[in-house]
């Protein structure tokens, strides 16, 4: 039987995390840009995506988006949704191998569209910090995690009731002195050839 070549099976399991460093590192790796740096910070999309919207997979053009890189080294996040009534809306926490590691929004029994808001604590899964009572809990088992907040707009007129929405999403986090992923690792985009030392000593910074 012929030996098993262990190059493509390591490019395989680390290139997730590798593609998560590279996005993450767009958004808030560059330390020239005043907004960019700010971990545990919810930033949102103001426009419905059109055919030109190129940078992450297929666009969709009925949902605004709000997303922020959870760092959960400094202890558990508490994020505060109003109440949105009549329309889809969802959660997504991926990890840092792109695995959608929960998903929560309308339409379950947890949140029902006649409370005022609901407020998620948000913890990695070894956290021994006691969660709240009455809130939602999300256990994430890793600490650097990608949440995006999907919300249904359903016309260009409809733009305004769901900035509202938008604006009044808190997301309240203790602070943290870890170095940001983004930061320690040197990820490079995709407009030149990766150096393979490059790539190696990427993915080995982020495994640890």
């Amino acid at each position: 039987m012929d030996a098993v070549d262990p190059f493509p099976a390591a490019f395989i399991y680390t290139m997730p995390l590798y593609e998560m460093a590279r996005v993450r590192h767009a958004s808030v790796g560059n330390s020239g840009d005043p907004k960019s740096g700010r971990v545990n910070r919810l930033g949102h999309r103001r426009m419905l995506s059109d055919h030109l919207a190129r940078r992450v997979t297929t666009p969709n053009n009925d949902t605004l988006y709000s997303s922020a890189w959870l760092d959960l080294e400094g202890g558990p996040l508490t994020f505060r949704v109003p109440q949105i009534r009549d329309r889809y809306w969802s959660i997504q926490f991926l990890d840092i191998y792109t695995n959608t590691v929960s998903i929560v929004g309308g339409g379950r029994s947890e949140f029902p569209e006649d409370r005022d808001e609901h407020t998620l604590w948000i913890a990695h899964e070894k956290d021994p910090t006691p969660p709240p009572a009455g809130h939602h809990i999300v256990r994430l088992p890793s600490r650097d995690t990608w949440m995006l907040v999907r919300i249904e707009v359903r016309s260009e007129a409809d733009l305004s009731a769901v900035h509202a929405i938008q604006d009044a999403m808190i997301l309240s986090a203790p602070t943290t002195n870890r170095t940001p992923l983004s930061e320690a690792v040197a990820v490079r985009g995709a407009a030149r050839a990766l150096d393979g030392a490059e790539y190696v000593s990427a993915v080995n910074n982020i495994l640890r």
